[in-house]
């Protein structure tokens, strides 16, 4: 599974690689990282990812730009908004996407995980 985490926080990135590991297995995880909206999106369009990380406040492009830039590429592709301002992110939740609020607990984002892997690949419609 190719997972790219767009967080800008290492300790942050590096709670969710183990979450994920411990979710799907650290053997059949393969991580990318980028510290904004802007590194995310050379890396999408050079890679394809099974599931996004996406923090909402990052410097340069935020989580929500970088979202609205990239959602013709992200139509098959399930995200997940961690954010400390779930609110925020709470209008951009549909199809393939869901917000889990820092600080993140395994329970939570296990159950986030769960709701937006058996949703249908369409990305959000966002004005």
């Amino acid at each position: 599974m190719r997972i790219l985490i767009i967080e800008d926080y290492p300790d942050v990135a590096a709670c969710i690689q183990d979450f994920a590991e411990e979710k799907f297995g650290a053997d059949t995880c393969q991580f990318d990282y980028a510290l904004n909206g802007n590194e995310a999106s050379l890396k999408l369009c050079d890679n394809d990812y099974d599931l996004i990380f996406l923090d909402v406040h990052l410097p340069v492009m935020t989580g929500i730009e970088f979202y609205k830039l990239n959602k013709n590429h992200l139509v098959k592709t399930p995200v997940l908004f961690v954010t400390a301002t779930p609110d925020y992110a709470l209008e951009f939740v549909a199809h393939k996407t869901d917000v889990v609020a820092k600080p993140i607990c395994f329970q939570t984002f296990s159950e986030a995980l769960d709701k937006i892997l058996t949703k249908p690949h369409v990305a959000a419609q966002i004005i």
